[in-house]
């Protein structure tokens, strides 16, 4: 009898000899840092042609799988990388052409237009401006 009440109590008290916790049944608390009290510092982003191209890439399967939204902000993100290439623009006006949101990539334009005012493509970009306008306006 005294065997068995040992035994027993060594069944109940090892998992805290062994330094587990018994399981409750619920599911642990992830504690964070409250991120409004903690200062959010914006990611500095250097000119890097290569991070360009990459997010470019990622913007177009996205797009291919018609997730928008994600698409967007990778092409976004390549105009940070590269200002200066067209390429990034144009998935971005075609991205909004598909989505028929025309005063949106209208705004794309005269981004690089503004960013790149000597470059060859810029008064291409002024004229598919003149032609989202046209296309957004109602005809009579």
């Amino acid at each position: 009898m005294r065997a068995l009440t040992i035994i027993l109590i060594l069944l109940f008290l090892s998992p805290a000899l062994s330094g587990q916790e018994r399981r409750s049944g619920r599911k642990p608390v992830l504690i964070r840092e409250d991120q409004t009290e903690k200062e959010v510092e914006e990611e500095i982003i250097t000119h890097d042609p290569e991070q360009a191209r990459k997010n470019v890439e990622v913007g177009d399967f996205y797009f291919k799988k018609k997730n928008y939204k994600a698409a967007e902000s990778r092409y976004r993100r390549a105009i940070q990388y590269n200002t200066k290439w067209p390429k990034a623009y144009e998935k971005l006006i075609k991205l909004f052409e598909q989505q028929g949101d025309f005063d949106a990539a209208i705004e794309v334009c005269f981004e690089f237009v503004d960013s790149n005012p000597s470059s060859k493509q810029a008064k291409d970009f002024e004229e598919q401006a003149g032609h989202f306008k046209k296309k957004r306006t109602p005809q009579p």
